[in-house]
């Protein structure tokens, strides 16, 4: 799991000086305090403002989110109060702070796709070198459709150059990364478009168009980079395994295909809207379970 798993760009809001209303939740089997859970849509707005640097995104308001699931499911509660979100899972998440330029964010996305995090670090870092980006740069749309691309082989294989350099990109890489700038040029597609905008079937419509960036990868981008709160995906192998030794002590329970579709409904009914910290337990639980003897 990469070390980037950063939280979503809306912090619950904090509640005013006046006792908090209670009320009973559609989502938790305890009575919560509505006044800790407001729309997502009202706290993005108010919690994610521009300024000369960029878009600044507050953190997310963890210990309302701990307390709406630790109610909201007798077997998460349990887990919740046991066991704590990994450091190197949970800074991020808490942090907020300014927010990546989309396209190098992105770029770096695709890059790291099936790779080791040591092993995306490295091709990252050939890969800015190649496309001339010094020191302190980020990359852009236009040093990639600039960039002059060739094959050479080598012991038989071919390998990919940029700019004459060879960066370690595969070819179906290179063509998801010219991809994505050829969608960052075209005003129709995602030339100055803000991201943080636009509501998340918007978001999820645009991006899964650029060749390469599948609905897993929008999810993270969601999650890790926008912030957003009550992001769930299914499709996470470590999201079902985690929510199965969770929920059921079975890490293979949420496996078949019925068992996607009745997790996926019930992340949805009981656990949002906090379902991208529902995640992060779920990573947590699936590393703990794979480090057993």
């Amino acid at each position: 799991m990469s070390k980037r798993r950063t939280k979503t760009p809306v912090e619950a809001l904090t509640t005013s000086g006046s006792p908090a209303k209670k009320k009973r939740s559609s989502f938790a089997t305890k009575t919560v305090e509505e006044e800790n859970f407001p729309s997502i849509e009202v706290a993005r707005e108010i919690d994610a403002r521009r300024t000369p640097q960029g878009l600044v995104i507050r953190a997310w308001k963890v210990e309302d989110g701990v307390k709406f699931l630790s109610q909201a499911d007798q077997g998460l509660g349990k887990w919740v109060r046991e066991k704590k979100i990994p450091t190197h899972l949970s800074r991020p998440l808490v942090d907020g702070g300014l927010v990546p330029q989309w396209f190098p964010s992105l770029f770096r996305t695709i890059i790291s796709q099936q790779l080791a995090s040591a092993a995306a670090e490295t091709i990252h870092k050939k890969s800015l070198e190649a496309f001339g980006v010094k020191e302190g740069e980020e990359i852009t749309w236009e040093k990639v459709l600039n960039a002059s691309y060739t094959e050479i082989c080598e012991g038989g294989k071919m390998k990919q150059m940029v700019n004459g350099q060879k960066p370690g990109l595969s070819k179906g890489k290179i063509s998801y990364i010219r991809s994505l700038a050829e969608h960052f040029s075209d005003p129709a597609k995602l030339k100055d478009v803000d991201l943080a905008s636009l509501n998340d079937e918007e978001l999820r419509n645009k991006l899964v168009a650029v060749k390469g960036l599948g609905l897993w990868s929008v999810e993270m981008f969601q999650i890790f980079k926008l912030r957003r709160q009550d992001i769930f995906s299914v499709g996470d192998l470590a999201v079902r395994k985690g929510l199965g030794v969770i929920l059921h002590g079975q890490p293979d329970k949420f496996e078949s295909s019925k068992g996607k579709a009745a997790l996926e409904n019930l992340a949805a009914t009981k656990f949002s809207p906090w379902r991208s910290l529902l995640c992060m337990y779920a990573y947590s639980a699936w590393d703990d379970y794979k480090r057993k003897p």
